[in-house]
């Protein structure tokens, strides 16, 4: 457990101190970061209210193992 929350620990303070750098590197701005970021949202929200399953649970029950 300890161990999980350092490596957490790291991956936030890189994405804080590298994040924009990153960015940079691969010609992303970070307006059209956040419209991705949104999208996303969107998305799972929209499957949330129209209550799909996802398609692994689906597929598991139509083929036990």
């Amino acid at each position: 457990m300890v161990t999980a929350a350092i490596s957490v620990f790291l991956v936030i303070a890189a994405s804080a101190l590298l994040g924009l750098k990153i960015l940079e590197f691969f010609g992303i701005s970070l307006a059209s970061f956040q419209v991705g970021g949104g999208m996303l949202l969107l998305i799972s929200s929209m499957n949330m209210l129209n209550g799909r399953i996802a398609l692994r649970v689906m597929s598991l029950e139509r083929h036990p193992r």
